[in-house]
């Protein structure tokens, strides 16, 4: 009879197999390759400056997203933040090939107690849903302000329900957030318990350092997405910048997809705000992809290694 340990190893090594197969597969189908090299090759050397800054702030993001990890679980485990690097590099590879990216809980609970696997999903559930609410503030502000721009442009959407839709989402998992300790205290089925249980005993301040955190994140992958634009000389003043990579990220976010899949959703969704404001079209559709490839594949690849290695850790220890 298989044991827990087994069943987990069996499960995080089909998670690394799937992800990069699916990696092989995205690879292999994408079909614009002439036109990507095409962008790098009319890149200057004075835009290699712009390239830098995205590749320095990567091991920002990554650590951001680690010290976050670390707070949301310090309440029931204490991690050191390379522990939590270790676990967020995983997920990022475990959560790969899954919609919404929901398999990531599978690689953060490789580093945490066997006992504590149950509460490991709810820490990345209150993980995700902080980083959600970063996106959703941030992003319809600047969507209100951004759709007279894209309606001028002729795009058929139906703006006012799209914000309609993000202001309720925005104002539903802000009280789900902060009522949360409370709804968990109010738990008692057994079953539940296990679940919830890890997050009645989060205060106000916790959870506020939870969000600024998120915020901070969001500046970053921001500041790297217009760097990336420049670099493709996608050029954009500062209120240009400020209204629609926002509202980028907003439509990403609340698109469902797969992470192997976001090159080209996040191809066109770029397309779609940022040639609001400017018509070089293949620059921005390259930008979009190439953000995409830094800050999930790149981070993949040392990220299967912490998913498959865990288990010869624990047995050295």
């Amino acid at each position: 009879m298989l044991s827990r340990e087994n069943i987990y190893a069996a499960v995080k090594w089909s998670f690394a197999i799937a992800a990069y197969a699916y990696l092989g597969y995205k690879l292999i189908s994408l079909d614009n390759y002439g036109e990507i090299l095409e962008a790098w090759r009319a890149v200057s050397a004075e835009g290699y400056a712009y390239l830098f800054p995205v590749l320095l702030l990567l091991p920002v993001n990554l650590y951001l997203e680690a010290w976050k990890w670390k707070k949301i679980v310090q309440n029931a485990a204490k991690i050191s933040i390379w522990e939590a690097q270790k676990a967020v590099l995983a997920g990022i590879c475990s959560g790969f090939f899954t919609p919404y990216r929901i398999g990531n809980f599978v690689g953060r609970i490789r580093y945490l107690p066997p006992d504590m696997h149950s509460q490991g999903f709810s820490f990345s559930v209150v993980n995700a849903l902080t980083q959600n609410l970063a996106i959703l503030l941030c992003g319809i502000p600047a969507c209100v302000i951004f759709f007279p721009f894209f309606r001028n442009q002729g795009r058929e959407i139906d703006t006012e329900s799209y914000l309609l839709a993000c202001i309720f989402s925005f104002f539903f998992f802000t009280a789900l957030y902060l009522l949360m300790p409370y709804l968990a205290r109010k738990v008692s089925h057994p079953k539940l318990e296990r679940f919830t249980a890890c997050l009645s005993a989060y205060t106000v301040q916790q959870q506020g350092l939870f969000l600024v955190i998120s915020l901070l994140r969001y500046a970053v992958f921001c500041l790297q997405f217009l760097c990336m634009l420049y670099f493709f000389d996608v050029r954009l003043s500062s209120g240009e910048s400020l209204l629609a990579i926002p509202s980028n990220y907003l439509f990403v976010t609340i698109t469902p997809s797969f992470a192997f899949s976001e090159a080209a959703l996040r191809a066109s969704y770029a397309v779609a705000t940022i040639g609001v404001f400017s018509e070089n079209t293949l620059g921005i559709a390259i930008a979009g992809i190439s953000i995409w490839f830094i800050n999930t594949v790149l981070p993949m690849l040392p990220g299967s290694y912490f998913l498959t290695q865990k288990r010869a850790e624990n047995a050295h220890n």
